[in-house]
């Protein structure tokens, strides 16, 4: 089995704070970096199949922040169950009971670089760790 560790913190100067760190076994970890052109395009990121109850932790980052830059998770199944698009402004982090926000098993990684924004490409990269 793999371990992965993760760790996450917030804090305002001088004010709360609040850390969270996690090193689950995990049976798998994948990993896409895509680039994506400033172009309106959607650009379609096949994720290994499994179930939403075997995802441990799904991270999303943009190379460039903006709303411009979106991501939809979908289960791929030919229905309409995705997320709605959510902007890449900062770190997309999925984890624990966040991951039951998803329709369904995340399969597809729907992104987007909508017309407008400064940059001509942006790359994003995509993680998910999962339990076997």
């Amino acid at each position: 089995m793999l371990q992965l560790v993760w760790n996450f913190s917030a804090s305002v100067g001088g004010g709360p704070s609040v850390a969270a760190t996690s090193s689950p076994e995990i049976g798998a970890l994948d990993k896409a970096v895509v680039t994506i052109k400033n172009d309106g395009a959607e650009t379609v990121v096949d994720l290994q199949p499994a179930g939403v109850d075997k995802v441990l932790l799904l991270v999303a980052q943009s190379s460039v922040a903006s709303d411009k830059i979106t991501i939809k998770i979908s289960d791929g199944g030919g229905t309409p169950k995705a997320t709605g698009e959510m902007a890449l402004t900062q770190p997309l982090l999925l984890a624990g009971g966040s991951i039951g926000l998803l329709p369904g098993a995340p399969k597809q990684a729907i992104l987007k670089f909508a017309t407008g924004g400064a940059a001509a490409t942006a790359t994003v990269e995509l993680l998910v760790a999962r339990k076997l």
